[in-house]
């Protein structure tokens, strides 16, 4: 009896044993292969914008979309698309197998025509938000790259990028179903609709130009143009958003595309542009999306549109003070490499700062920078007496430890405004807070006061004590410098200049863009305004060590803890939700690692 009760607790030991063995090769298996099986599912959000009352749909249907950077652009475009249903039951849940280094987007759609079709229009468009990676963590996650540094997390935070499972929204609002509509909104007005309209189409420099004007009530972006002339066509995608009684100038492709590369073809050739030429949007009006040239035999040369350059303000800042510095303006030259035009000393300045409950004058150091029509640039602070470099080489290999926003100088009407080089124009900045750097030469790196405390010695030399002091002669004559550079030679003690006194004066209130903003247009069309600036939906902020994301109301909302509804994962906590849930996935992976340890406890009295 003995034997036998010894002889079926080793088979039982050789049984588990075995089957953790599989476990762990099969676990190998998939770390070892790099790719993640990610989860999207399709909700409803769209019929009724209330969490409570959405679900996740069956028999919907998800375009995954696999994306490349074209760096000459900033952007990303379309080079694979796998379509699959969600099916039916509980969880109707699409898995992607996605391999490392892929980047992807993801759209639902109700039907699989509308699915077609978003995969249509989408291969012939430019991305320009974050794409999701396997970033090949093995942990079957996906996560945002930090827009076009596409080897970073999304603010630089792997537990904010990251995500196991995504429900996404449906993309054909037009197949609404009557059953799916709330009672109340049958007694609603009609559903506002975009009147796109082609109001002129002229020859500009060296294109066809074409002035499109939305006349509707809603807000329509991401539409098509098709150009037409010598018997070629040129079809565009105009990504930015087209907001009621707003017009814009849309260029076709140069003369040369059309094979009209002389006067004399030019002239002689007829021309036409229509707008949504593959009738994608449901229109108010359908009569008005085109307009043509006659051939003429003469061409009046266009006069030039006088644009006034943008007055642009850095407020330079050293851990989270206002703080005196240098800002250098460069602007790409292509190739990822960034060429130094101009420096200017920041000096103490009144500047009007709106808070959520008053407006008032304030003091800051800030730097005004120009910014003209079609220069692509960055602003970086430097310390007093910092070199300074004429040349970047890499802005994402160079600059690592602080954010720098890429800004592009966009003509709207007679002004040039600053657009994210990522974002376009549905993310303008008027100005922005600064980190200082100091450069340090003989090492080509920049350094800030949280890598190099010895910089805060600077004192006085650094900060102001008060609004109502003079700036220090040296601050306008000594540290302001016009290119070329002359770079003074590094110290040969890195982080302790002789500036002075170590003993600073009581330094000013910081300049925080988070809570404070200059008072400028607001104005954020699709997404939530916040701090000045225009967030996509689904964007997280930390403020006051609590994270808030940007809802599809527009509204900066708090995220949610764990077991609240959820429809996407940056709404919890968490950043993960699964079943309409905010999960603790740490915690969840506590009491799996308990119940493993159990087992094992178990075993050990069974064997002893």
């Amino acid at each position: 009896m003995k034997n036998i009760q010894n002889t079926l607790k080793k088979s039982i030991g050789l049984v588990f044993v075995a089957l953790l063995m599989l476990m762990a090769v099969a676990s190998a298996g998939v770390a070892d292969s790099g790719a993640a099986t990610f989860k999207v599912s399709v909700n409803d959000y769209p019929n009724h914008k209330d969490y409570s009352k959405s679900k996740n749909l069956e028999g919907a249907y998800v375009n995954m979309y696999i994306v490349q950077l074209v760096e000459s652009k900033d952007a990303f475009k379309v080079i694979d698309t796998q379509t699959k249903n969600t099916g039916t039951g509980s969880d109707p849940t699409v898995v992607f197998q996605v391999e490392k280094d892929e980047m992807v987007y993801f759209e639902g759609f109700r039907t699989l025509d509308n699915a077609k079709k978003g995969a249509e229009q989408k291969s012939s468009m430019l991305w320009t938000a974050p794409p999701y990676k396997n970033f090949g963590t093995a942990d079957n996650q996906l996560c945002q790259t930090h827009f076009t540094k596409t080897n970073e997390f999304l603010q630089y935070s792997k537990d904010y990028a990251c995500a196991e499972s995504l429900s996404t929204p449906f993309q054909d609002v037009d197949v609404i179903a009557e059953e799916d509509k709330p009672a109340s909104e049958a007694q609603k007005e009609p559903t506002k609709k975009v009147d796109l309209a082609v109001m002129s189409l002229t020859h500009s420099d060296n294109a066809f130009k074409a002035k499109v004007c939305n006349l509707g009530e809603k807000s329509v972006s991401e539409f098509k143009i098709k150009y037409t002339a010598n018997g070629k066509e040129n079809i565009l995608t105009y990504v930015p958003t087209l907001t009621p009684g707003n017009c814009v100038d849309i260029y076709s492709w140069g003369w040369g595309y059309f094979g009209l590369d002389t006067k004399e073809k030019l002239v002689s050739a007829s021309a036409q542009a229509k707008v949504d030429p593959l009738n994608e949007i449901a229109e108010s009006n359908e009569d008005n999306n085109q307009a043509s040239i006659a051939p003429s035999g003469i061409i009046t040369p266009e006069e030039p549109t006088k644009v006034e350059p943008l007055n642009y303000y850095v407020f330079p800042r050293s851990k989270d003070i206002s703080a005196r510095g240098d800002v250098a303006k460069y602007v790409s030259i292509g190739n990822g490499k960034w060429k130094l035009v101009d420096v200017e000393a920041a000096v103490l300045s009144k500047v009007n700062i709106v808070s959520p409950t008053e407006s008032k004058e304030g003091y800051s150091y800030r730097a005004e920078m120009g910014l003209k029509e079609g220069e692509k640039v960055v602003y970086l602070a430097f310390y007093p007496a910092s070199p300074i470099p004429t040349e970047l080489d890499d802005l994402a290999t160079d600059i690592t430890n602080v954010f720098v926003p890429i800004l592009v100088g966009k003509a709207q009407g007679e002004k040039v405004v600053a657009c994210s080089a990522t974002e376009g124009c549905a993310k303008k900045y008027a100005s922005h807070a600064q980190e200082l750097l100091w450069y340090q030469k003989d090492e080509n790196k920049y350094y800030t006061i949280y890598e190099a405390p010895d910089l805060e010695k600077m004192g006085d030399k650094l900060f102001q004590d008060n609004g109502d002091s003079v700036v220090a002669p040296w601050d306008m004559d000594e540290l302001k410098v016009e290119p070329p550079i002359s770079v003074p030679t590094a110290p040969t003690a890195p982080f302790k200049p002789e500036l002075g006194d170590e003993d600073s004066d009581k330094p000013l209130p910081a300049y925080d863009e988070n809570k404070w903003k200059p008072s400028v247009d607001d104005s954020c069309a699709n997404g939530c305004s916040y701090s000045g600036k225009c967030l996509p939906i689904g964007t997280k902020v930390k403020e006051g060590g609590h994270f808030a994301y940007c809802s599809w109301e527009g509204k900066m909302s708090p995220q949610l803890g764990e077991g609240a509804s959820c429809q996407n994962n940056y709404e919890c906590q968490s950043n993960s939700c699964a079943n309409l849930k905010c999960l603790d996935l740490e915690k969840k992976l506590e009491e799996q690692q308990n119940l493993l340890d159990r087992i094992l406890k178990w075993m050990e009295r069974f064997w002893g």
